[in-house]
């Protein structure tokens, strides 16, 4: 598989963070020290040279107050249709899980979206908690759904239903990859 050229994804993010600091009348330190990480790995994010792990745009965008698929999403509105294949994308370097935006856009009251993992994979480094409910169906493959200090093995069509502040990942397990569907209410990402 050839893998794409993603400098104008990081490009992009970058843009979106530094306007968002910006226009707080942020420093690049404020929000280092708000998100727990380097104010190196900030400014390298902001000038788009590196991608940041999912936990670190996780930990920024909140210290932004605002969500990672916000600070990806780009400003041209979207159509209420979303094709297969069309869907907004969320690949980022080191991280184990391919995660798609299914809805077309975070404005409503949830978001769909769909991940998918190679097997021994995981959603999050760690379990991660958020504001919300959230509903996860499996679509394919086997996954150890952890849940607060449950360990709950979930298979293809089995839904779990659950308090998103409750920390939470799915670890592939098998030698087949795992993919789910995920529902959050109200946009968390």
């Amino acid at each position: 598989m050839q893998r794409r050229d993603r400098s104008a994804e990081r490009e992009s993010l970058g843009q979106a963070m530094r306007r968002l600091r910006r226009r707080q009348g942020w420093i690049l330190a404020d929000v280092a020290a708000r998100a727990g990480v380097s104010v190196s790995l900030l400014s390298q994010v902001e000038r788009g040279l590196v991608d940041p792990s999912l936990d670190s745009l996780r930990d920024i965008a909140e210290a932004l107050g605002t969500t990672p698929l916000r600070l990806l999403a780009d400003d041209a509105p979207r159509s209420r249709i979303v094709r297969n294949g069309t869907a907004r994308r969320l690949l980022l370097a080191g991280s184990e899980v391919d995660m798609e935006l299914l809805s077309p856009s975070l404005e409503g009251a949830f978001e769909i979206g769909r991940w998918t993992l190679q097997p021994g994979g995981a959603t999050a480094t760690q379990p991660r908690g958020h504001a919300g409910e959230e509903a996860t169906l499996i679509l394919a493959g086997t996954v150890v759904f952890e849940l607060g200090d449950d360990a709950i093995e979930l298979r293809e069509g089995d839904l779990a239903t659950y308090d998103a502040r409750v920390p939470h990942r799915c670890v592939a397990i098998g030698s087949a990859p795992a993919s789910g569907l995920f529902v959050v209410s109200p946009p968390s990402f």
